[in-house]
């Protein structure tokens, strides 16, 4: 079993680690990002930005699942 089938992380699953709290934005196999911001901004081509937190595999284990039930249950309603 590799780390990320170990973890089974799901995009939008709200983390916290090393005292970021965020969504999880993006899923690969050497590491994740969360994102710890998101807000409105005209001057973006996509009209938000957001700040991202690279979390590398190795900290994985530090990793708090604060929704990971109530997440489950809202998306397979």
């Amino acid at each position: 079993m590799t780390a990320l089938e170990k973890y089974n992380f799901m995009k939008g699953e709200l983390i916290e680690v090393k005292n970021d709290i965020g969504r999880i934005n993006f899923i690969c196999d050497e590491y994740i990002t969360i994102t710890t911001k998101h807000e409105e901004n005209q001057n973006y081509k996509s009209g938000y930005k957001q700040t991202n937190v690279v979390v590398f595999s190795h900290y994985w284990k530090d990793i708090k699942f604060i929704t990971r039930e109530e997440l489950i249950r809202v998306t397979h309603d």
